[in-house]
């Protein structure tokens, strides 16, 4: 059932000259991708789409937020924490050849988000937060938790084969004692470095041909005495249906496996109830299991297990004590019990469209996720917003209101992508690679809006023409059309339960807002 959302807002009072303030930001969940924590663990480095914010690993206060650019291969890939620097994956373009791309690693600084070195020519293993350069069998590594650096000298299957062919995964511990050699035919090889030799062999049953193995690292007890890794089902007899996908068959998981580090023996083996997709030491005798439908936590000498949370993306920090899986912290206590100390907001209901009222002009209609936000924009007058006048917007289709006569198309011309017509079409909203822009028929820019065009949904000129509504993925921006000048962003939440009130935000470009509490407490300044 459609839910509507009912909020008065006077936004449109009389334009009053911008003063600097501080940087402004609406502290929600930003839809976390990835999980990195400070080594002392005070810190947590969240990155979504289209940045990272750094927030208090005890309050998940937000500190800071600087955004990440894009190339063809997407955002760099937030790896871990190393002293004072964040590390990223960043995926270097392939060649015209269509050789695989090398990954290069990415030092920006943990307070201001600017790039501090950038290491070509890198292989990361994320569960055991190591990375590490190679030529041959000689491998320079950096434990990124502790900032040390150690050598391995590994005479590996796969030291002289091409990156492109390689049938294993190598990991390193991240104290840097050992390393795992995971071959294609289904074993794994453990090495002490210090020594160059094979310490024990994980005999895993042989992989088909068309199914590999899930490509999930190695990952040792904190003491070093056991490994956890992914294998073949003990119990089914057929080599060929190792894993999901397999034709004519039920799904079969991989298993998880604990191994003795030190003779290679199966200690025990368990199934999950999903695709498992993460493995974490809680503690020499706790493993975490992140699978397609939650986390678990299994007690490894037992058949003990003990759910966590529906959620997955989860990252264990460095005292092993705490948890964060999507948007929930997570306190791990005695006798494995866990519970959720502290939450993030939740991000308003996604934007699908919007669309002004055709009769009164005060009404501004935004539809998405199922619901429907009414705003009354008090300032309008009635007067001014004949329902003759104005455009609505079907299907990428611009239609007169009073006529319904077909006035244009939303197509990808020569000069942007076309967004609005204003009223009679004299002017258009389009959408360019560096902002958007007011223009008139002839393509001459009236006035700038934004040069942030992320994650732009809709927009729509108001009935009489002087305000323009911008809809994102989670916000509404109103402006002024004649000037380009934003007046103030609108967010909205719908209840949470039946008893609490619908939450909503106004944001102006002075720093001042309106909005229930529970908003208003959201908003943030920044350091620039």
């Amino acid at each position: 059932m459609k839910m509507q959302l009912v909020i008065m807002a006077l936004i449109l009072s009389a334009a009053t000259p911008l003063v600097a303030v501080p940087r402004q930001m609406v502290d929600y969940d930003f839809g976390t991708q990835q999980v990195a924590w400070k080594p002392d663990g005070n810190q947590l480095a969240l990155q979504d789409k289209h940045g990272v914010a750094i927030r208090d690993a005890h309050t998940l206060r937000l500190m800071c937020y600087f955004p990440l650019e894009q190339n063809s291969s997407g955002s760099p890939t937030l790896h871990s924490w190393c002293g004072d620097n964040l590390v990223l994956e960043k995926v270097v373009e392939a060649n015209r050849e269509g050789n695989v791309a090398d990954s290069s690693a990415l030092l920006l600084s943990a307070q201001t988000g600017k790039t501090r070195a950038i290491w070509s020519g890198v292989d990361f293993s994320y569960a055991n937060q190591t990375l590490w350069f190679h030529q041959g069998q000689c491998f320079h590594v950096l434990a990124t938790a502790s900032q040390q650096w150690f050598d391995a000298n590994l005479p590996l299957r796969t030291s002289n084969v091409p990156k492109s062919s390689w049938p294993s995964r190598i990991t390193f511990s991240a104290d840097g004692r050992f390393a795992a050699e995971q071959l294609g035919d289904g074993s794994t090889r453990l090495w002490n470095i210090a020594t160059s030799k094979v310490t024990a062999i994980l005999s895993d049953r042989v992989y088909s041909a068309e199914f590999t193995p899930v490509a999930v690292p190695v990952v040792w007890s904190p003491d070093g005495n056991r490994v956890a890794t992914l294998g073949q089902d003990p119990m089914q007899v057929q080599d060929d249906f190792a894993f999901a996908g397999a034709p004519n068959d039920g799904p079969h998981w991989p298993v998880v496996k604990i191994w003795d580090a030190c003779n290679g023996q199966l200690i025990r083996w368990f199934n999950t109830d999903s695709a498992p997709q993460m493995l974490a030491w809680c503690d020499n005798e706790n493993l975490i299991v992140e699978k397609e439908r939650g986390i678990d936590m299994h007690v490894v000498g037992s058949d003990n297990r003990v759910f966590i949370t529906p959620h997955s993306s989860a990252s264990l920090s460095p005292d092993r004590m705490r948890l964060f899986a999507s948007s929930n912290l997570i306190q791990f206590g005695k006798n494995n019990q866990t519970r959720v100390i502290k939450s993030l907001f939740p991000a308003p209901p996604e934007i699908v469209t919007l669309a002004w009222g055709a009769y009164d002009g005060h009404s501004l209609i935004v539809y998405g996720s199922g619901r429907e936000q009414i705003w009354n924009i008090a300032s309008l007058s009635p007067n001014d917003a004949a329902h003759s006048q104005g455009f609505l917007t079907f299907g990428g289709r611009n239609y007169e209101w009073s006529s319904r006569r077909f006035a244009g198309e939303v197509s990808e011309w020569h000069g942007g992508r076309l967004l609005a017509f204003s009223i009679y079409a004299k002017e258009l909203l389009r959408v360019r690679q560096n902002g958007v822009y007011v223009l008139d028929r002839k393509d001459n820019v009236l006035a700038t809006l934004t040069h942030d065009i992320k994650d732009i949904r809709d927009a729509q000129f108001s009935p009489n023409g002087r305000c323009i509504a911008l809809a994102r993925t989670h916000s509404i921006e109103i402006y002024i059309a004649a000037t380009g000048q934003l007046v103030a962003t609108l967010y909205a939440w719908p209840q949470r339960n039946p008893t609490s009130e619908a939450d909503w935000l106004v944001v102006r470009p002075d720093g001042t807002t309106t909005g229930t509490q529970a908003a208003r407490n959201l908003v943030v300044s920044l350091p620039e």
